[in-house]
């Protein structure tokens, strides 16, 4: 295991890429939201996709106010961002693969 960079550096890599990725995500939220309700109205909060990207948006939120309030570091910070770094991949799936809209021209 002589080859991975020392687990300080990878912790400080981790912070970095959640806090660059969360004005990212916000962004995107914001600009997915404004465009969707002139397309379709407010009724787009009621589509799926839309209700699990808030939700991910929120867990990504609660896992920045973990790491920085109760200063999480080491094993249970790796095990935390792995575990919404899973939640990611679901929504994407799930964003990627399904054609299920509640809103939108009929």
């Amino acid at each position: 295991m002589d080859w991975l960079p020392a687990l300080d550096s990878l912790e400080r890599i981790a912070h970095a890429t959640l806090e660059f990725g969360f004005p990212c995500l916000t962004l995107g939220l914001v600009i997915g939201s404004v465009l969707a309700q002139e397309v379709s109205g407010p009724g787009y909060f009621l589509d799926p996709k839309v209700i699990a990207s808030f939700a991910l948006w929120v867990i990504y939120v609660a896992l920045l106010f973990v790491r920085r309030t109760a200063g999480l570091r080491g094993r249970r910070a790796a095990y935390l961002s792995g575990a919404v770094f899973l939640a990611m991949l679901v929504v994407l799936l799930v964003n990627a693969f399904s054609h299920v809209h509640r809103y939108g021209p009929q």
